[in-house]
């Protein structure tokens, strides 16, 4: 299956790298987002794994990986991320229909 990242989820991957590597260092940043992007490509073979999210909007999914939460679609046979959010955000907030 496809994946693709939202400019959203594009920019919430940014964010978690600039704040990681201020954190943590360059390494483990990039370990981090690489660790991500592999559950990503594991999440796409099996999207059904994820929670469904449809209170925050119709045929989302999310799934938690360590500190962030994925959620994302399914849609034409395309894998799209929404949002990558850390774990205590309300996604609510940041989700729109």
């Amino acid at each position: 299956m496809k994946v693709q990242f939202t400019d959203r989820a594009r920019s919430d991957l940014r964010a978690i790298v600039t704040y990681s590597k201020r954190s943590f260092g360059h390494q483990q940043a990039v370990k981090y987002v690489t660790q991500l992007r592999e559950q990503v490509r594991s999440l796409s073979d099996a999207p059904g794994m994820g929670k469904k999210r449809d209170e925050l909007a119709p045929d989302l999914r999310s799934f938690p990986f360590q500190s962030h939460v994925l959620y994302y679609l399914i849609q034409d046979k395309r894998f799209i991320v929404i949002r990558v959010l850390h774990k205590l955000m309300e996604p609510s907030l940041h989700i729109r229909e």
